[in-house]
């Protein structure tokens, strides 16, 4: 059995033909970025909910704001595996790249974040 049979998931690396390892590795890079910002977004979540705990009032901002990060955070984490998945696939096959879907609704979701956590901060 060969090196390239034994790679998994074959769903990707089962179609076309090895690319240039660099655009490989850079397509890697940018899916490791969105992760860690994912799990970033997650820990402040996580901080968000451990502040929650330790207070006598629950601000209900607050909670709307760490709901909203560990979505998005999750949004983010899935998004940046299929963006990954769909750019290796069109490397193998020689195909144009994808446009990054999910950056949209992720920037979105995290301006009106930003916007809320203002107003909260003013109110």
């Amino acid at each position: 059995m060969s090196k390239q049979q034994k790679r998994w998931p074959k769903l990707i690396y089962g179609m076309g033909e090895e690319p240039d390892p660099r655009a490989s590795l850079a397509n890697e890079r940018t899916a490791l970025a969105g992760l860690r910002t994912a799990l970033a977004l997650i820990a402040t979540s996580l901080a968000i909910a451990a502040v929650l705990h330790y207070t006598e009032s629950s601000p209900l901002m607050l909670q709307i704001i760490g709901i909203c990060l560990s979505i998005s955070g999750s949004l983010l984490a899935i998004t940046s595996l299929a963006h990954w998945v769909n750019v290796e696939r069109a490397l193998r096959t020689k195909k144009p790249l994808p446009s990054p879907n999910g950056l949209v609704t992720i920037t979105v979701i995290i301006g009106a974040l930003g916007i809320v956590t203002i107003l909260s901060i003013l109110a």
